[in-house]
């Protein structure tokens, strides 16, 4: 009987030693402010790059490659902002079978940033 009482306390107890804690209130706010600042960015390059996705093959392959890429970020950062909101509830466990929803955000993300090196070098540089 005394364990049972004493297990929600230590889970609470290896909660916090994992330092599973949600970020303050201001911190949610930078964030969002930073993704709406550089989606901005995107559209003004998109609004004065002189050239359309009609205009030539170039302009579609760069619409379609900057806007895929630009998508599958957005997958990316509600699969990481479900791993946070998993870890503040103390959802990850000191196994390594119980760290599954972080590594695969985890893997999915540097998937992006592979992508992103292609299609910038092909994009940008040649």
């Amino acid at each position: 009987m005394a364990r049972a009482a004493t297990a929600p306390r230590a889970a609470r107890r290896r909660a916090r030693s994992l330092s599973c804690r949600p970020p303050s209130h201001r911190t949610g706010h930078s964030d969002r402010g930073e993704l709406g600042g550089r989606g901005f960015i995107q559209l003004n390059e998109y609004v004065h790059i002189g050239f359309s996705a009609r205009d030539d093959a170039f302009g579609s392959i760069f619409y379609g490659l900057t806007g895929l890429h630009g998508a599958h970020v957005t997958v990316g950062l509600i699969l990481l902002a479900f791993a946070n909101v998993r870890a503040w509830r103390g959802h990850f466990g000191p196994e390594a079978k119980d760290h599954l929803g972080v590594e695969v955000p985890g893997i999915y993300w540097h998937f992006v940033d592979v992508m992103w090196i292609i299609v910038f070098v092909s994009v940008y540089v040649l």
